[in-house]
């Protein structure tokens, strides 16, 4: 079992995927530890992230290197940093955040309730932008057990 992290920014907007975890048949991410914030310059800008499942493999966006934290496993589960051309199609919604651009977020899933995306080679679980005052880039570390 591998326990993976990533991490990437993108800049926030309206129902713009931040990143994305795409399952396999043989693995699924069970998310433990998120974190969320900006790097932009201090503005006091209000948005709307939501954590969820995805039913649809995403298009385009920026590969990203997963890194297994016990250096003993290579992570099967893909990570995905936007912008996309094609966004997920999400379904189930694990977690709604809001959050002041000015603050960083930080979210530790407890024992037995941590979001799983299915095994499916079109499931998966997205970090998104609902909604922004602004365009700052959002930066993000996903932490999960596959």
């Amino acid at each position: 079992m591998s326990r993976a992290t990533v991490s990437h920014q993108t800049a926030a907007g309206t129902n713009l995927t931040i990143c994305h975890l795409q399952s396999t048949a043989a693995a699924r991410a069970e998310l433990n530890h998120l974190v969320l914030g900006s790097d932009a310059t201090p503005a006091n800008l209000a948005g709307e992230f939501n954590l969820a499942a995805t039913t649809a493999t995403v298009g385009g966006g920026t590969a990203l290197t997963e890194v297994d934290v016990a250096q003993i496993a290579t992570p099967v589960v893909v990570a995905t940093g936007g912008t996309f051309t094609t966004e997920p199609t999400y379904g189930n919604l694990f977690l709604m955040i809001p959050l002041n651009q000015q603050a960083t977020f930080q979210w530790w899933a407890n024992p037995n309730f941590e979001p799983k995306a299915l095994a499916s080679t079109t499931a998966g679980m997205g970090l998104r932008t609902i909604g922004h005052g602004g365009t700052p880039n959002m930066n993000t570390t996903l932490m999960w057990a596959e």
